[in-house]
């Protein structure tokens, strides 16, 4: 029974550790995509906005947003002007790198197909923002294998942080649960003690009593004066018995 409620206790610690951890996690998970996402739409706006080369406005993001450490990220944006005659004009490229054509002809075109001003092309793995400036429509494109890299990090780096915690938790419950336990077992060792001291006690009365009636049953047809001995011993250990 003790093992069984040790195990119980370890189980239930262990439950509200893993809840605690999961909902820990979920949050930090959220919170950071919410976060690349926000990110990846500032870097969107900023392209949507930059000029050219000589527009000095950065594609890197960490002190603009007040982060005190002195490091930025790079994300990797391009922006793509659609003339009014059709023609595509590849403004920038946030990350240094070309696009090859047939990647930003379907991009504009699911870009434009999609109705809406902003959105994700899933199979593109792209995220994009369309403006209308002037007569031309200006569509930014962001990368979103930066923001899939960085939750896979972060996912990997929490599962792996998670274990150590539950088995560390582990460890911790095993070690409490002695500790809890302890007065349990103090009572039922004891009660064991008690219920073996007790049937000790009680198997020499029981005998008495057994015997004596044996022999008083023996004899039918004596008075009760002949078998008084044997009755006073009865009833003395009756007595002790309910002492």
């Amino acid at each position: 029974m003790l093992k069984k409620l040790r195990l119980k206790f370890i189980g239930i610690n262990m439950a509200l550790v893993c809840l605690v951890l999961l909902i820990v996690f979920a949050t930090l998970v959220y919170s950071t995509a919410r976060q690349l996402e926000e990110d990846a739409a500032a870097a969107l706006e900023l392209a949507l906005r930059w000029e050219g080369p000589g527009d000095p406005r950065p594609f890197t993001f960490g002190l603009p947003n007040g982060n005190s450490d002195g490091r930025s990220r790079l994300i990797p944006v391009f922006c793509v002007t659609v003339s009014s005659d059709g023609s595509l004009d590849e403004l920038t490229l946030g990350s240094g790198d070309s696009v090859p054509d047939e990647v930003l002809e379907q991009a504009v075109e699911e870009a434009l197909a999609s109705g809406t001003d902003r959105g994700v092309l899933e199979d593109l793995g792209l995220r994009f923002q369309i403006r209308t400036i002037r007569d031309d429509t200006r569509i930014a494109f962001s990368d979103m294998g930066w923001e899939r890299s960085s939750l896979t990090r972060l996912i990997l780096n929490s599962l792996l942080v998670g274990l150590a915690s539950m088995v560390c938790f582990f460890l911790i419950s095993l070690f409490l649960s002695r500790l809890a336990l302890r007065p349990v077992e103090q009572a039922w060792e004891q009660q064991n003690q008690f219920v073996a001291d007790a049937s000790h006690e009680l198997k020499t009365p029981i005998t008495v009593i057994l015997a004596n009636t044996g022999i008083v049953l023996s004899h039918p047809r004596q008075p009760v004066a002949d078998n008084q001995k044997w009755l006073e011993y009865i009833q003395d250990e009756a007595r002790r018995m309910k002492s």
